[in-house]
């Protein structure tokens, strides 16, 4: 008895000295606003709080539900602003992450930590017990946001922009669409131009001359640091939406930033492929795939992990790291009743589970980079005709032991091939397939795979669309009213230009927002003449009460517009994406349009209508819908730089573009299909007066088409359609 009470009374002990290494943080709040925010947990809504840290009572707090897949979860992350003054460290909020996913939880604040130790830029993360209302609320990780502060008590300047990978398929890939994908954190607003034109520049550039651009681009051995302790790490969700992008104000260069790294090796295990940046689901990133690809850069990434794998990243010295968190956080686990960890016990097996899996990480790593073959990059198409004949190349792969490689090529309708392929063509020898599309339009996927004998390596990228079409007319998105005012209340609308010579029937049509489950869907009766418009609408009846002399509508759809920005999508029977426009409420986009009365108008239907210059709203009217936006304006009578093309739709070898240019510029000229695969690209020089170019484009597939025009200063683009004769 004397033992058990000795025991007892240890314990007791230990976990007082244990809560005493750990920050205490109470909020006070009214539990039905709390409760409010719980059950609302997908809006960012913030209710009034108090907070009080180490005998500090802030009073004028506010507090959220943050995260995004996480928020689904029972126990939900935290977001703490503080109104007026800041937190003792200087931070005006803070990041209290519930780790429902991480049972052991230890990989975050181990993650966050190596990072920092190896040299990385990085967040700062620590446990943290929170308590509500007088009640312990549960044990939290305490992360450290990536804003002004964090560059500043870093020495970086904060008028560098950083941009944060904030959806699925944030991948820096030939898909992303800046505005939809990223969010700006820091520095002056540039309308993502210069992170697009990362995009642009990291997927166009030759990979035989990669490792030259790395070094004009990024800082070489912070890059190399980068990928070496994601692939140690077995970050397999960062490239896709867990970094950040900051861009050096003063050097022009680049980093990758970490963030979100609760799912490490636990997750994804000691054998996640290091060549992989992605899932299956969305695109592989450039940054990495185009690293490892290059000899010499993944000579010094092998390097850097045998390096590491004798420092920072030893079992010799986490081992301590581990046993230390586990002694100050164990009462707390034990006490955390909102948690994923049934008990002691099996928290204690997670973190066995995670030094076994860390121990084994590096050796699986390097046999990879010494024994498996080598990762390749596989062509884009793009779109084919039904039952055509196509020809898909790809790069060699080599095997570091000299073993003969062959592939293997599947193709679908469904991204897991692995499971769902319905054409499998095994023990190709030569770097090439040939194969007949369906006669089912639709989209459709493809992947390569290397064989050595004993293992396969998919090739960049695992994220192939094809789309299988006889003929895609190229509709226009020419006017959105996504914030009507009081005085013409007609609710959401969306006008389609239809700039052919035919018309076009939307039978099997969807109209789209950001939301992928939102869809209005177009019946057989839908069509837009040549020439004409089809306005869309959230409600028909108010619509036409406030314009009763447009006749071609549509409606109802079942969801609405964004007031703070949102997505517009068009989308083919194929499921092509046809248009798309992805706006904001905010500069560099037209303002008006936010409730003021007017709508945003394309200035003429020929503009990349994805570019915020190209769109208008104009004061004391309040839209066009159902004609023309600007009568009699044409697209070279714009101010400024103007591009215009002829013939549209093209069906020859060749077209003509005409040029407007405030100076004589040296100009890169290219051409993109709508997936985003370059088909075309030239240098030119363009002349102060109009300059009429001749194109040969060598196109080979009939679709909608982006061209592209770029100098150092200027940026603008047009679409047409291909037709193959």
């Amino acid at each position: 008895m004397m033992i058990r009470k000795f025991l007892l009374l240890l314990f007791i002990g230990l976990a007082i000295q244990a809560r005493a290494q750990i920050k205490e943080f109470s909020i006070t709040c009214d539990p039905a606003d709390f409760q409010f925010i719980y059950d609302n947990y997908e809006q960012d809504i913030y209710i009034p709080a108090s907070f009080e840290y180490n005998g500090t009572v802030w009073s004028n707090v506010s507090i959220r539900i943050r995260g995004d897949g996480s928020r689904v979860y029972p126990k939900k992350s935290l977001k703490v602003r503080f109104n007026t003054d800041p937190f003792p460290d200087g931070r005006t909020s803070i990041n209290l992450n519930a780790e429902w996913e991480d049972q052991s939880y230890i990989q975050q604040v181990l993650a966050s930590r190596l990072m920092r130790e190896s040299g990385q830029h990085c967040f700062t993360s620590e446990h943290v017990r929170v308590n509500l209302n007088g009640n312990f609320f549960g044990l939290y990780v305490l992360i450290e946001a990536v804003d002004d502060r964090f560059f500043d008590v870093r020495g970086l300047d904060p008028e560098g922009t950083t941009y944060k990978a904030s959806l699925d398929g944030s991948s820096l890939s030939v898909f992303d669409i800046p505005n939809y994908h990223w969010e700006q954190k820091t520095g002056p607003n540039q309308d993502m131009a210069d992170l697009q034109q990362l995009i642009d520049d990291i997927n166009s550039a030759p990979q035989v001359s990669y490792s030259d651009f790395v070094d004009e681009t990024f800082y070489r051995s912070e890059m190399v640091n980068m990928i070496s302790m994601n692939i140690l790490l077995s970050l397999g969700s960062t490239y896709y939406h867990n970094y950040f992008m900051y861009h050096h104000p003063t050097s022009d260069k680049w980093s990758m930033l970490p963030w979100d790294m609760d799912k490490t090796l636990l997750y994804y295990g000691s054998g996640f492929p290091y060549h992989r940046s992605s899932t299956i689901w969305v695109p592989d990133n450039p940054y990495h795939e185009k690293a490892i690809q290059s000899e010499n850069i993944l000579s010094e990434i092998r390097q850097r992990i045998v390096a590491l794998d004798e420092d920072v990243f030893s079992l010799t010295h986490i081992q301590p790291i581990i046993d230390s968190i586990q002694a100050v956080i164990s009462a707390s686990v034990g006490e955390d009743v909102t948690d994923d960890v049934t008990d002691i016990p099996f928290w204690e097996s997670k973190i066995a589970a995670y030094e076994n899996t860390f121990a084994q990480r590096a050796a699986n790593v390097l046999t990879q980079i010494d024994e498996h073959p080598r990762s390749f990059t596989v062509e884009r198409v793009g779109s084919a005709a039904p039952g055509s004949e196509v020809t898909i190349n790809w790069t060699p792969s080599v095997s570091p032991l000299q073993r003969p490689i062959s592939y293997r090529f599947r193709f679908g309708d469904n991204l897991d091939l692995d499971n769902n392929s319905s054409i499998t063509i095994d023990n190709i020898t030569t770097t090439e397939v040939q194969f007949t599309t369906p006669t089912t339009e639709g989209t459709y996927y493809y992947k390569v795979e290397a064989y050595d004998g004993f293992k396969y390596t998919n090739g960049f990228d695992t994220y192939n669309p094809i789309v299988i079409t006889s003929e895609i007319p190229a509709l226009v998105i020419n006017e959105i009213n996504y914030h009507s005012d009081t005085v013409v209340a007609a609710g959401d609308w969306v006008e389609i230009h239809n700039p052919l010579t035919y018309s076009v029937n939307l039978e099997g049509w969807e109209l789209k927002d950001d939301q992928f489950d939102h869809s209005y869907w177009f019946n057989a009766d839908d069509e837009i003449s040549a020439g004409g418009y089809l306005i869309v609408c959230r409600d028909t009846a108010a619509f036409q009460l406030q314009y009763p002399n447009v006749s071609n509508v549509v409606g109802n759809m079942d969801f609405g517009l964004g007031n703070s920005g949102d997505a517009v999508r068009l989308v083919h029977p194929s499921s092509l994406l046809v248009d798309e426009v992805v706006y904001m409420d905010t500069l560099p986009w037209p303002v008006l349009a936010d409730g003021y009365g007017p709508t945003l108008e394309l200035n003429a239907p020929e503009l990349d209508n994805s570019l915020s210059e190209n769109w208008t709203a104009w004061e004391n009217r309040h839209g066009t819908p159902g004609a023309q936006n600007f009568e009699g304006l044409g697209v070279n009578e714009l101010e400024g730089f103007g591009l215009a093309l002829y013939p549209n739709p093209v069906n020859e070898n060749w077209l003509y573009i005409s040029v407007k240019n405030a100076q004589q510029a040296d100009a890169v000229i290219s051409i993109q299909d709508m997936l985003g695969k370059a088909v075309y690209s030239n240098n030119l020089n363009l002349r102060p007066d109009d300059s009429l170019i001749k194109i040969n484009h060598q196109l080979s597939s009939s679709g909608l088409y982006l061209l592209n025009i770029r100098t150092g200063s200027f940026n603008t683009s047009t679409k047409f359609l291909f037709q193959k004769e």
